[in-house]
């Protein structure tokens, strides 16, 4: 279909969308399973409810992206089946009523899980968003919010002495397998369940009330600190920066071995040395510039027969022979786990004060009962990653999509409190 988007002086112009219309898209069909419970004891000062919930949708209408050769880059297809479960569960309650005193505390916990049952036919996957080097895709039949890496080579090898040790190029590098040819999962980005908290304690006609939210399980990959970190500007990359501290020879292969430094550890890329002398680094010439920044990565070098078979290894822990890097060119950029996070926290979203002005005075003016309060919002922010970002910030905007969930870049602004007051009436 053609549109016209203006003319340019007095030639008109026309243009296409970049989306490829399918005349044969079939109606989406929703379909809801649902089983509660709600019980109340002691004249309600006791509550419980709990909730499991199924929910299929098929045919549901999805966009999924076609190769620039076909003169579109978008089409929409009925994506077959998606199912979602989950179990919601409220417990509150009054522990203490009485003229003066009173105090209401809840509790509420959900867990959600998602699947994608099928897709249509020839489609083995659906990517979410992509970074060139990994990203959030589902398989059929796995759930949604996977996220998919490059996977690191090394040693699959269980009877060599160095299974599990990375294999590096002939230059000392690091090597990657690519997501469409590893299938690497490292996380999934949504959260394995979640809880929130609510309490309000009255004394007379004063009343305190918290809020609280957490957050357990999930990933999130901070663009902010591949960025940041492949500028060599993150405190966090340099403080696991490997320091040889003197050692040489076999005395720095058996502390890297014995201390487990050789072997990929979780976000962790092992790098002996670093900027200058202060984190031991070694003497390389870059361009005609020699100085004490290079590094080496722990691992091995492979040998290699005439048929391309691995005949043995090469170490590569600081002996004679090992390759040296300048530290400014060794960031592991192909693997997006080096800057994947837990996104685990529990954060005190508010906490307010009030003032009950119910009167007869405000009776007189009309008023039914009144409230004055003051509230404040953000007062903690506990995160299992500490590295100084809101986990409930790990999105992007993306036109056409929405947001691209478990992926945060830039969305680091300083932590605030905000102060207000609060004027409530009833007429």
């Amino acid at each position: 279909m053609l549109s016209n988007p203006g003319s340019w002086g007095d030639v008109l112009r026309l243009t296409r969308s970049g989306a490829l219309l399918i005349p044969n898209l079939k109606p989406e069909i929703a379909t809801s399973y649902e089983l509660g419970i709600d019980l109340g004891l002691w004249n309600n000062r006791l509550k419980f409810e709990g909730t499991y919930y199924k929910l299929e949708n098929k045919n549901q209408i999805i966009s999924t992206t076609l190769p620039s050769s076909s003169g579109f880059n978008s089409k929409n297809i009925n994506a077959g089946l998606l199912s979602s479960r989950g179990i919601e569960l409220a417990l509150s309650g009054r522990p203490i009523a009485k003229e003066n005193w009173s105090w209401d505390l809840g509790l509420n916990w959900h867990c959600n899980r998602t699947r994608i049952d099928e897709l249509s036919e020839g489609v083995e996957f659906y990517t979410f968003w992509t970074d060139g080097r990994g990203g959030a895709r589902t398989y059929v039949g796995e759930e949604i919010g996977d996220l998919y890496d490059s996977k690191l080579v090394t040693v699959e090898d269980q009877s060599s002495p160095y299974y599990g040790f990375p294999i590096l190029n002939k230059n000392g590098s690091w090597q990657a397998v690519r997501i469409n040819n590893s299938r690497n999962k490292i996380g999934n980005f949504n959260p394995d369940f979640t809880m929130g908290l609510q309490s309000s304690l009255r004394y007379k006609k004063w009343t305190m009330s918290i809020a609280a939210d957490m957050r357990f399980g999930g990933k999130f990959m901070s663009q902010t600190y591949r960025y940041f970190e492949s500028n060599l500007t993150t405190q966090r990359f340099l403080d696991q920066l490997i320091n040889p501290k003197g050692m040489t020879g076999e005395t720095l292969r058996n502390y890297l071995i014995d201390n487990n430094l050789v072997r990929v550890q979780g976000s962790r890329y092992p790098i002996v040395g670093g900027p200058g002398e202060e984190y031991g680094g070694y003497p390389v010439n870059v361009g005609g510039v020699t100085g004490n920044f290079g590094v080496f990565n722990p691992g091995v070098i492979a040998q290699y027969d005439d048929k391309g078979n691995i005949t043995g290894y090469t170490e590569n822990l600081g002996a004679e022979g090992t390759k040296y890097i300048a530290y400014s060119d060794n960031y592991p950029w192909d693997f997006m786990n080096a800057a994947t996070f837990d996104a685990s926290f529990i954060k005190l979203r508010e906490l307010s004060f009030s003032y009950d002005l119910s009167g007869k005075w405000l009776k007189r003016l009309g008023i039914a009962n009144g409230s004055l309060g003051v509230y404040t919002r953000n007062l903690i922010l506990w995160t299992k990653a500490k590295v100084g970002i809101d986990p409930e910030m790990a999105f992007q905007p993306e036109t056409g999509v929405g947001f691209k969930q478990g992926i945060e870049r830039y969305n680091v602004t300083p932590w605030s409190m905000p102060i207000g007051f609060k004027v409530n009436v009833t007429f």
